[in-house]
């Protein structure tokens, strides 16, 4: 994730970041995050010709990267996202962060018609290929212990008071995130699951 992090961050918050976990960088790695720091601003700046400069309120040179990236992502998404509804029947759609959750599952081929799709619309070269993920059995499982009166597990962390300056939080894991999204939507189910569900993630 330290690509990720440099990404979305300075090159000092990262180190700092690394440092307080106990991991120094070497020389190589070092030179490495600073010619990525040292591209970011030709990129974003190309990224924003192409598909929109970015002209939020709480637009800072040290958030820029994530809201240029985050424009670009919803945009691939609203492609992906149309084609589907477009060439199926869609009973159910949530739109996440960064994916949707569907009801019933596409078809493998229409999964990745619509990823080729998205692609093309926004030029790429190389297209991005969304993975998908069945959680109808989860689901049932959050809500046959909803109904049945027993809370959701939960294994979020106690709360940290941290001092002066915050310091950057990796990205969760995958299965850490789907359990999270799981317990919170256990908790606040009033009507029961689709037949179908799948988390779709970039």
């Amino acid at each position: 994730d330290l690509p990720t992090i440099l990404l979305n961050s300075t090159l000092g918050d990262t180190i700092a970041h690394y440092n307080a976990l106990g991991y120094y960088p070497s020389p190589s790695v070092l030179e490495a995050l600073r010619s990525i720091q040292r591209a970011k601003p030709l990129v974003l700046d190309a990224m924003e010709q192409q598909f929109g400069k970015r002209t939020l309120d709480s637009l800072t040179l040290t958030n820029r990267s994530f809201h240029v990236l985050e424009h670009v992502e919803t945009i691939w998404l609203k492609h992906f996202v149309t084609f589907i509804c477009q060439h199926d029947n869609i009973d159910s759609l949530i739109w996440l962060h960064d994916g949707v959750w569907l009801s019933p599952h596409p078809s493998p081929t229409l999964l990745i018609a619509a990823n080729l799709h998205a692609s093309r619309a926004l030029g790429l070269d190389t297209p991005l290929l969304l993975k998908s993920t069945p959680l109808l059995s989860s689901a049932i499982a959050a809500e046959t212990a909803l109904l049945a009166g027993r809370p959701p597990p939960s294994f979020d962390p106690k709360p940290v008071l941290r001092l002066g300056r915050p310091s950057l939080s990796s990205p969760l894991s995958e299965p850490v995130a789907q359990a999270a999204f799981i317990r919170m939507m256990a908790r606040t189910a009033r009507t029961p699951f689709p037949p179908e569900v799948i988390a779709i993630d970039p």
